[in-house]
């Protein structure tokens, strides 16, 4: 990859937080379309001060980049269907009979709480724009119903922890926050904060998602539920490619999808667990869940 090249990659990857690992597939996609991945990835460092613009056929970034309104009611859609279910998801967990798991189902209640949060930063931003809620696709639907499936606490905490946070609300809600700012920041600010609000809730998930990733680092168990999870994640991102295609940004969703894999499994790969990223996001992406 050309010097040049390398040097804009960094500078992007630096402005919107993500981490070192993610360069190879960003150059995976620059080869798709080498000139307009470059000339997008230039504008987004070099914005300054341009203003994009929202009307109701398309929202236009300061780049230049414009999507078409129905590919944004989609992805907003899928945030708010996710939080709806998530909201839903939690609440259940934090009422199931029993005196066992007590202060797994206090912080699953405070967390219950946090995502009706969100979904109310979700209805606002939604709302401001103008812009209504869509059905969600099946393979999104599938996702959740599969994590509302779950019965053992371990598998609820790691699916909660680590593979909802890495793989939709980093890759998806900070690449999303950060891109669209600068196009409508009176209605970004408040998503912004309901969404990076740190409480002990969400501090106990992340550290006990972690705790129980470590223990179970050489499980079968913990690789079968990383396929189950990624697999469906993977076949719900791939569903909005031909509305992403028709948006022209069908490159970019496909990104968005290797990313969105990748994640969880290197946070996995961190905490020790013998698994071989690169071949396993591939093996993943070209298959749908079982």
């Amino acid at each position: 990859m050309d010097t040049k090249f390398s040097s804009i990659v960094n500078k992007t990857m630096e402005k919107y937080g993500l981490p070192p690992w993610v360069k190879p597939y960003v150059f995976e996609y620059i080869k798709g379309n080498p000139m307009g991945a470059i000339r997008h990835a230039t504008s987004f460092v070099e914005i300054r001060r341009k203003k994009g613009e929202i009307t109701r056929e398309y929202v236009r970034l300061p780049n230049g980049l414009t999507f078409k309104i129905d590919f944004i009611e989609e992805v907003l859609s899928l945030f708010h269907y996710g939080e709806e279910r998530i909201d839903e998801i939690y609440g259940r967990w934090s009422k199931e009979p029993g005196y066992d798991n007590l202060e797994r189902k206090k912080h699953f209640a405070e967390l219950s709480q946090l995502s009706k949060r969100h979904l109310r930063a979700i209805k606002n931003l939604m709302e401001g724009i103008g812009i209504q809620q869509r059905q969600p696709r099946r393979g999104v639907v599938e996702l959740f119903d599969y994590i509302s499936s779950l019965k053992d606490w371990d598998d609820r905490i790691l699916a909660s922890g680590i593979f909802i946070k890495y793989s939709f609300s980093f890759p998806f809600g900070l690449v999303f926050y950060k891109v669209f700012y600068p196009v409508a920041p009176e209605f970004m600010r408040s998503f912004g904060k309901a969404f990076t609000v740190k409480t002990d809730a969400t501090q106990w998930l992340e550290a006990e998602s972690k705790r129980i990733a470590f223990e179970k680092r050489d499980s079968e168990h913990l690789r079968e539920l990383a396929d189950q999870l990624l697999s469906r994640i993977s076949s719900s991102i791939s569903s909005e490619e031909s509305l992403a295609k028709s948006s022209g940004i069908s490159g970019e969703i496909k990104l968005l999808r290797d990313v969105s894999v990748a994640y969880p499994l290197h946070v996995l790969s961190e905490l020790g667990s013998p698994i071989d990223v690169d071949k396993k996001v591939k093996a993943i992406t070209r298959k749908r869940a079982a």
